[in-house]
């Protein structure tokens, strides 16, 4: 099992992407947050199995129809088990 930080960058704020995020979290039965950054990034911590993960940032990337995602930047350790038991948008 394996945990990501997740950095979105693009037109990512003001269109429902956390809660689209959320969405596609329960999808791909990832657990963990979202959240909106004050640089006009969105965060996100997703815990799951790799090929779930792999999915869930493939669709994350390209299925939300308003925003205009430029980059995404992932830093990933493994972990014993998952610390968070749902998806949520932290604020």
């Amino acid at each position: 099992m394996l945990k990501y930080r997740i950095i979105v960058t693009g037109r990512v704020q003001g269109i429902g992407y956390r809660y689209f995020v959320v969405n596609a979290a329960k999808k791909y039965c990832i657990t963990g947050w979202v959240r909106n950054l004050l640089s006009e990034q969105v965060e996100a911590l997703a815990e799951g199995e790799e090929a779930d993960i792999n999915d869930f940032l493939e669709y994350i990337k390209t299925k939300h129809p308003y925003a205009l995602v430029k980059n995404v930047t992932c830093s990933k350790s493994e972990i014993k088990k998952p610390e968070f038991s749902d998806f949520r948008v932290n604020f």
